[in-house]
């Protein structure tokens, strides 16, 4: 295995150990799993790796200038990304009484993939995150551009990798839910999702 492989695999890896702590991104991708199926948790999972890749890419190219920019507007950004979250727990609460069979609207993915990437986006501690697992795994960052590169389509493909596994499981449970049960489990996310979002709130106050 040459090293650019070994340096995609080490992205891989962290794209994985990025994107598998449950947060608030991570249930509303499973939100979305639950109420349109696989191909709407697969969306929103693409939008969280096509993020977590533009980080990565922004620490593994050293885009210092790009990244302290990100790192000095981040109370705003966060802001933004805490309205969104209220926004998407009542939409989810409204529309929580859908039956599955309708939920999944013709051309929300795109849609979704968007959304989730700008809720992602939100949090620029994330580059700072990407910078010290790159030198920690020491490999990449004084390589030359393919190394760079190598990371952040690792970096992607680890993250989408674990969407695709967690929305294929949990698409497979919804299958076999009662459309009152997903009522009440949407409802409680949207609970939940909301918290998180009062949650970063009194962070930011604080």
């Amino acid at each position: 295995m040459t090293l650019l492989w070994i340096t995609f695999a080490t992205g891989f890896g962290l794209g994985l150990a990025i994107a598998m702590p449950v947060g608030p991104i991570g249930l509303l991708c499973i939100q979305q799993s639950l109420a349109r199926g696989f191909g709407g948790g697969v969306a929103a999972g693409a939008g969280v790796a096509l993020a977590d890749a533009t980080y990565a890419a922004i620490a593994a190219f050293g885009l210092t200038a790009a990244t302290a920019f990100l790192v000095s507007v981040q109370m705003p950004l966060r802001v933004a990304g805490l309205a969104a979250m209220l926004w998407l727990a009542w939409r989810i609460w409204r529309e929580a009484a859908t039956p599955k069979h309708m939920a999944a609207a013709p051309g929300s993915g795109a849609a979704t993939t968007a959304q989730m990437y700008v809720l992602t986006l939100a949090n620029p501690m994330t580059i700072l995150t990407f910078l010290a697992l790159f030198v920690g795994a020491g490999v990449g960052l004084a390589g030359g551009y393919e190394y760079s590169a190598a990371l952040t389509v690792g970096t992607f493909a680890g993250s989408f990798a674990w969407w695709v596994v967690l929305c294929g499981a949990v698409g497979a449970i919804r299958e076999r839910l009662t459309d009152e049960s997903l009522v009440w489990i949407n409802r409680a996310s949207a609970v939940i999702i909301a918290a998180f979002a009062l949650w970063i709130g009194l962070e930011l106050i604080t």
